[in-house]
């Protein structure tokens, strides 16, 4: 205690503490760095299996299966939109209970302050025919210094990034 009956530690007591809490941390598993992004044009290649690039949609994914991987809600969403047959959605519905219980896949919210990154970026390329849900997606990838994406579509090269789906 201090003069005025205030409890204070030791010098003992605070270094066992701070060696207890840089133990504690170095245990925590950091959040694994993502590898790949996954594009709706993935989603949608890997579920049907009439699609062209579907044999390099499953390629891919074998690859990729283990490693850390990220998307957001606005692919998930945009992929969900094109399955409008039942027996579709049903395909899409498996697909995505899959992915949100998958600890090696992260679903980027999008939120109000990465929609006006996405509109900000895609103001600037004015001559690009880069959708918002492709600015979105290039945000969220250069955030988390992802480079290759599972997609089909060449904005993902235009914008500098490496769109394994169009590779031959």
């Amino acid at each position: 205690m201090d003069p005025e009956g205030r409890y204070q530690p030791t010098p003992d007591m605070v270094a066992r503490t701070e060696a207890h809490e840089t133990l504690t941390m170095a245990r925590r598993p950091a959040a694994p760095v993502p590898e790949v992004f996954l594009d709706a044009s993935y989603f949608l290649a890997a579920i049907k299996v009439d699609a062209l690039q579907h044999p390099a949609a499953l390629r891919w994914a074998r690859h990729f299966d283990g490693r850390p991987q990220i998307t957001t809600t606005l692919a998930l969403t945009e992929a969900a939109d094109k399955h409008l047959t039942r027996e579709r959605w049903r395909l899409f519905d498996r697909f995505f209970a899959k992915l949100r219980t998958d600890p090696l896949v992260t679903i980027v919210a999008v939120d109000a302050a990465r929609l006006d990154r996405a509109v900000d970026l895609k103001r600037t390329h004015p001559s690009k025919g880069w959708g918002l849900a492709d600015c979105v997606a290039f945000t969220v990838m250069r955030d988390h210094g992802v480079t290759e994406a599972l997609s089909a579509d060449d904005h993902f090269n235009q914008a500098g990034f490496d769109a394994l789906l169009l590779r031959a």
